[in-house]
């Protein structure tokens, strides 16, 4: 049982780590486990194949199918697949909230044509930034594979934690024993390079794309659907020690506000003062061990901020780096359609360029506060068209079982952003809204 529930998919996500650290022999054991986890359950088809599509940082996109991104193989697949079976009649939607949902992501989709299509930027640039919006499309794959059986959501809802579980497990290997990004190679140049802050040598400063998946972990514990699971303290510490791997202020904080904004008073009150509790011990670890767990540093920037009421200060600088770029947005380009979901690396307009601009390519889009960046993508148009696509998924997902899910997932990441996480430009993003609300979905309808 062991075997098959931890060691088989810890084997399966170091292989992609070895991938990702240029071992190509790693593809052997890949190859190996995930045949057979994909034959022992549906669960871990649906999550393998999940993880091999956005990757959660193991690798590179481009690095598992040798310079294609991964899913832009994977989605397409997908798609088709879902196209035949329709058409062959092999596979009947039983739930048409699915196509409703499905109808609504055609329409933003058409916003954001119609978007790409006020761009000046050259089509490959465009469709490089595009193709981000099309992980959503992974809603598909659950709902393929389990033929809309609600009776299944709980096992995959489960499976989903149990893999969490490893991943935790590996950020907590990474960051306090190896301090080298071995397993979550994506994103860790700055590390290896030498350049990105080390944090008294905690290799795993990097973005941990992997720590989302604790949203699915979150809610199995702390939903209604969840309430007689045993939460034993080790889960607490070992939970609590993945977060602290992170070393990411606006990942905890879009975890607790998660919480806060879908658990009952009672529960508020109850992890509210786990919380004081929790950050009271951080800053206690910091003080007496010389640790910088950046939680002193964070409540001395709010002190400084209001004392001299500098508020852009906040956010490590993040704030004063979006300044320029939305300052130029607004006086130069068309804020009412933006400048377009475009590729840094492929764009071809000069004026999008700028030494001020602080990102790898000086793109004005590589700002770190999520809302900033799409903003400046996607103009007003975008922003009221996403608005409306997530209210209306909540509209048909709210008289779910695991609705509460939709709530902590979108709480997580309009707080994530804050801190340039979880960006709506991203394909990880879309990728993790599709398969939450495919397992809305099979949840069933709430009596």
């Amino acid at each position: 049982m062991i075997v098959k529930k931890y060691i088989i998919p810890f084997i399966f996500i170091t292989s992609l780590s070895a991938i990702g650290q240029k071992i190509t022999v790693g593809y052997v054991p890949l190859t190996l486990s995930f045949i057979f986890l994909a034959s022992s359950s549906k669960e871990d088809f649906v999550i393998t194949i999940f993880i091999l599509c956005f990757n959660f940082g193991i690798v590179e996109f481009d690095t598992l199918f040798n310079g294609i991104k991964s899913y832009d193989v994977i989605i397409p697949l997908v798609s088709i697949v879902f196209l035949i079976s329709i058409s062959l009649g092999n596979y009947k939607l039983k739930n048409n909230d699915i196509i409703i949902i499905l109808r609504y992501y055609i329409f933003f989709l058409f916003v954001n044509v119609l978007i790409e299509l006020h761009s000046a930027d050259n089509i490959t640039s465009k469709l490089a930034g595009f193709r981000q919006l099309f992980g959503f499309l992974f809603i598909l794959f659950p709902l393929l594979v389990y033929r809309n059986e609600s009776a299944n959501a709980e096992k995959l809802l489960s499976r989903l934690t149990e893999y969490w579980y490893v991943f935790s497990l590996l950020i907590i290997a990474q960051a306090f024993i190896i301090k080298y990004p071995i397993f979550f190679t994506a994103n860790a140049k700055g590390v290896i390079g030498g350049y990105e802050r080390s944090y008294n040598n905690l290799a795993f400063r990097v973005y941990p794309p992997a720590f989302s998946l604790m949203i699915f972990y979150l809610f199995y514990i702390t939903d209604k659907s969840g309430s007689k699971k045993n939460l034993k303290v080790i889960d607490i510490l070992r939970n609590f020690l993945a977060a602290l791997g992170s070393l990411t202020r606006s990942l905890w904080g879009a975890i607790i506000g998660s919480i806060f904004l879908t658990v009952p008073f009672s529960r508020k009150v109850k992890y509210g003062l786990m919380s004081i509790v929790v950050v009271w011990v951080l800053l206690e670890i910091e003080r007496q061990f010389g640790i910088d767990l950046r939680l002193t540093s964070f409540f001395d920037q709010i002190y400084l901020a209001v004392k001299y009421r500098d508020y852009l200060s906040l956010g490590t600088g993040r704030y004063l780096q979006a300044q320029y770029p939305i300052y130029y947005f607004i006086n130069n380009l068309d804020t009412f359609w933006g400048v377009g979901l475009l590729s840094p690396e492929k764009s071809s307009v000069s004026s999008y360029f700028s030494p001020f601009f602080i990102g790898a390519n000086h793109f004005i889009t590589e700002v770190e506060v999520g809302y900033a960046a799409y903003f400046i993508a996607c103009g007003i148009i975008g922003i009221a068209n996403l608005i409306y696509f997530l209210i209306s998924i909540w509209k048909v997902v709210k008289k779910y079982n695991y609705a509460n899910l939709y709530k902590q997932l979108i709480a997580f990441i309009l707080i994530a952003q804050i801190g340039g996480f979880f960006s709506f430009l991203g394909s990880d993003t879309w990728g993790i809204l599709g398969m939450t609300v495919a397992l809305i979905s099979l949840s069933g309808k709430s009596p």
